[in-house]
């Protein structure tokens, strides 16, 4: 499982402005971004996104060519949660109020960001990705967004399942 997941954090800071919050590995589970191909068995533990992405427990090494699938990423959980977050591959930059997030779009390109879409209700807060639309890279630049001048908070895309009443199932191993 190492091999697929070796450009992936093991930790990941969930907010500039909250750094006593990190999203840890959940090893043995991982993420399917789209559906899963129907040569493949996997065992299902959520799925999120309407079917988007796909959360399987087991090492993603032993599906027939895991390589093939549209994007295979590990899976996280917030502190000592064992909910399942999956990175989605944007991070969220807010700037100080009187810059606008599309004002930064050199500075964020020289660290290899472009912005995705700009937060028509605070238009000094934007959706960035990796220029080369790589999750594992997004999350990877984080501290590089948190460096840059009139950044006042960054946080990872994480996709989980809409919680449940009742739910109350353990997933770590």
């Amino acid at each position: 499982m190492n091999d697929l997941f070796s450009d992936y954090p093991s930790k990941i800071k969930a907010s500039t402005q909250r750094g006593d919050l990190w999203y840890a590995r959940l090893h043995g589970l991982y993420a399917v971004h789209g559906p899963i191909p129907s040569h493949c068995s996997a065992e299902i533990v959520s799925v999120i996104e309407e079917g988007k992405l796909v959360v399987c427990r087991g090492d993603p090494t032993k599906l027939p060519a895991p390589r093939d699938l549209p994007a295979i990423t590990p899976v996280y959980a917030l502190g000592q949660s064992d909910v399942p977050a999956v990175p989605g591959g944007l991070i969220l930059v807010r700037f100080s109020d009187h810059v606008q997030a599309d004002s930064q779009r050199n500075a964020l390109l020289q660290i290899g960001f472009v912005i995705d879409r700009v937060l028509p209700y605070a238009l000094q807060a934007a959706w960035v990705r990796s220029a080369e639309d790589d999750i594992a890279a997004a999350l990877r630049g984080i501290s590089e967004l948190e460096a840059l001048p009139e950044v006042v908070n960054v946080e990872p895309q994480m996709l989980m399942q809409a919680a449940r009443r009742g739910a109350g199932t353990t997933l770590r191993e």
